[in-house]
C-alpha cells in the first residue's frame, strides 16, 4: 500500500474527492508540515490567528489536506496526481494559500522525484505556471474525528452541497472511470437532491 499527502483545497473537499476513487483504501484528514520550508509559497503565516488551534497550526507551517492510502496497482501515482492538480485552483496564487498550500507531501526522495517529474509533465495541461510543489514530508496533525469524512457521512449539509459537490460532479465528468461503484451512487443522489434548486444555489469556491 502507498501512501502521499496532498493539499491545495478545503480538506473536506481534498478528503471527498480522493474518497471517491477506486483502489483507495483510506484518507487521513487534517494538517500537513512538509520538511522543505515553514513559510508557504512566499506568503507567511500569520500570527494573528494563533489564539486558535487552527490558526497556531497554521502559524508552525501546516496547512490543510489530506495523506491517501491508496493501491498503485489499482491507482497509478501519475492518474492521482493529475486529479489532485485538476480538483484545485493549482496555479492561484491567492491570498489563502498560507492555509492551502498547493503541494504533494512525499514520504521519500524516491517518490518526491517521481512526483516532480510528473508535475513538469502536467503543466502542458494548464495556460498558467502551476504552483503545486513537490514536498517531503514532515508531520501530520489530524482533524478531530466529528469532522473526518465530512462528505459522505452528511452529503446533504449546505457546504457539501455548495463546495464538494461542483468538485465531485467535475471528478465524475472527466474521471468517471476511476470512481468507486458505491460512492458514485452517493454522489449521484445527492445531486439528485440539488436538481429542484436554482443553480445559483450551488457555486464553487474558487479560491480553494
Amino acid at each position: 500500500m502507498s501512501k502521499i499527502g496532498l493539499g491545495g483545497s478545503c480538506h473536506w473537499c481534498t478528503e471527498a474527492v480522493f474518497r471517491s476513487l477506486r483502489g483507495v483504501a483510506d484518507v487521513e484528514q487534517g494538517w500537513l508540515a512538509a520538511q522543505d520550508a515553514d513559510a508557504v509559497q512566499g506568503i507567511e503565516a500569520d500570527p494573528a490567528t494563533g489564539s486558535t488551534v487552527n490558526g497556531a497550526l497554521v502559524a508552525a507551517g501546516f496547512s490543510e489536506g489530506v495523506i491517501v492510502h491508496f493501491d498503485e496497482s489499482r491507482l497509478p501515482l501519475a492518474l492521482l496526481v493529475e486529479i489532485h492538480l485538476h480538483s484545485h485552483s493549482a496555479t492561484n496564487s491567492h491570498a489563502l494559500r498560507h492555509r492551502y498550500r498547493s503541494a504533494l507531501y512525499c514520504f521519500d526522495e524516491e517518490q518526491r522525484h517521481r512526483v516532480a517529474e510528473m508535475l513538469t509533465d502536467l503543466q502542458s495541461h494548464f495556460s498558467e505556471p502551476l504552483l503545486t510543489e513537490a514536498l517531503r514530508y514532515r508531520d501530520f496533525s489530524p482533524s478531530r474525528p466529528g469532522i473526518r469524512d465530512y462528505y459522505y457521512r452528511q452529503p446533504d449539509k449546505p457546504f457539501c452541497q455548495i463546495s464538494i459537490q461542483p468538485k465531485l460532479r467535475a471528478l465524475l465528468a472527466d474521471y468517471g472511470d476511476w470512481v468507486d461503484v458505491a460512492q458514485r451512487r452517493t454522489i449521484l443522489e445527492a445531486e439528485a437532491e440539488l436538481a429542484p434548486q436554482s443553480s445559483e444555489g450551488v457555486i464553487r469556491a474558487d479560491h480553494r
